[in-house]
């Protein structure tokens, strides 16, 4: 900690170090909000997790209108390759999620890696790879 070390061409001192347990896990998810003049774009793809960059042909994206409610018909178009029992679930974790950005005032939110495992328990996958990516925040888990 406190020293300077590079990691794939980045170099930079070490002042927090966060270790998360490991969860078995079936399926990964990719969720963004972005502030934009009209509302908040809203992305989400069912083929998320650190492979993001290899599947955005999956993305989907919904601009919701300032002031407009983030319910299960805005949020539907984005849901539509989840199987149906996760639907519910996913737009009440989505929703959460545009609550909070708005309530916060934020411009941007990734949730890159957020799953559902081994008997529905949540948790984060192992980094493949380590390299630069754009800042993330820990999501609540979301239920189906």
């Amino acid at each position: 900690m406190g020293r300077s070390v590079s990691v794939d061409g980045v170099t930079g001192a070490i002042h927090t170090f966060i270790v998360e347990p490991f969860v078995p896990h079936d399926a990964e998810f990719y969720l963004s909000l972005q502030s934009t003049r009209a509302g908040i774009d809203i992305s989400f793809s069912d083929a998320g997790g650190v492979d993001i960059e290899d599947n955005w042909d999956r993305l989907k994206t919904v601009a919701l209108p300032t002031g407009a409610a983030a319910d299960a018909a805005a949020l539907a178009p984005l849901l539509a390759a989840l199987p149906l029992e996760q639907r519910p679930g996913m737009a009440a974790f989505v929703g959460g999620c545009v609550a909070v950005f708005e309530d916060l005032d934020f411009t941007l939110m990734v949730g890159r890696e957020r799953e559902r495992g081994e008997e529905g328990k949540e948790g984060r996958s192992r980094r493949r790879k380590t390299r630069p990516t754009t800042p993330t925040i820990t999501l609540p888990p979301f239920s189906s």
